[in-house]
């Protein structure tokens, strides 16, 4: 939602919910130029769409069992980078 809020502030309706494809339209349309970590970041939590949104996407295993400790700091760190380039942006 933060990504959306980039391109709603720079009066675009932006459509999905790939954070990459996002942040392409923030790149392309000019509102913000983007750096690697930011553009790892998002990849990263792209990943992790369908698993944390649906209880059963991951066959046999509860979310519970398929994420561990690790893998919930890495996706905090990456929306972390996400929310800080956002900030930059919507001062």
């Amino acid at each position: 939602m933060a990504l959306k809020a980039v391109l709603y502030n720079a009066e675009m309706r932006p459509f999905g919910h790939s954070l990459t494809d996002l942040l392409d339209t923030i790149e392309e349309k000019g509102v913000a130029q983007l750096d690697l970590d930011v553009q790892a970041a998002a990849a990263g939590l792209n990943k992790h769409y369908i698993d944390s949104r649906y209880p059963d996407a991951v066959k046999g295993l509860a979310p519970s069992d398929f994420y561990t400790q690790a893998m919930a700091q890495q996706a905090q760190e990456w929306t972390d980078q996400i929310l800080h380039f956002v900030s930059t942006i919507l001062k």
